[in-house]
């Protein structure tokens, strides 16, 4: 069994995998989310949605395509980013 190591990326040989114990160091906690049985995508796009084009949601949660991942948070910030251009009032 290989130990844990800690550092940053690039130091660590390939295939060898760091990981830490969140209640060991709460700096590093992380959450996840999930989908309810039986959710479909109209509830990623609801959730998603803006309220009055003042508050908006981004995040892998709102994401069907790359739900529960790096690349839905990625796209939905990008989502985001159009949508509050798009709704500007300053032009």
């Amino acid at each position: 069994m290989t130990s844990p190591t800690e550092g940053g990326s690039g130091g660590h040989p390939p295939g060898i995998h760091t990981y830490h114990h969140h209640l060991q160091k709460p700096e590093r906690s992380c959450f996840h989310s999930y989908n309810k049985v039986g959710a479909t995508k109209h509830d990623f796009t609801m959730i998603s949605k803006s309220v009055n084009n003042v508050l908006y949601f981004a995040g892998e949660h709102t994401c069907h395509e790359y739900r529960g991942s790096v690349h839905g948070a990625y796209l939905s910030g990008i989502r985001v980013a159009k949508e509050v251009w798009d709704n500007d009032d300053d032009d």
